[in-house]
């Protein structure tokens, strides 16, 4: 519930399908469509790595979601086991 930054993220979809990981600035749940900064997709049985030196500023703090569709609004969810998602923040 503060501002803060990510420096890396590492995730892997285990699930037969696309999964959408969308990061947020926000204090507290994520809602969806709203204050979305960023929405990564991952493609089924694939993993993908992002790295940033100076991180992306989340000025109020940092949420995460992840679901099966690409839009801001989505609310499908998946499997607890169909997605590992690691994040390194500040």
């Amino acid at each position: 519930a503060s501002a803060g930054q990510i420096y890396s993220f590492h995730i892997f979809n285990a699930a037969s399908y696309p999964v959408y990981v969308k990061f947020y600035n926000t204090t507290g749940t994520p809602t969806e469509g709203t204050s979305v900064v960023k929405t990564v997709g991952v493609q089924s049985g694939t993993q993908f790595g992002f790295s940033e030196e100076n991180g992306i500023a989340f000025s109020t703090g940092i949420g995460i979601s992840i679901g099966k569709g690409i839009a801001d609004n989505d609310t499908s969810t998946i499997l607890v086991s169909d997605c590992v998602v690691d994040v390194h923040f500040k």
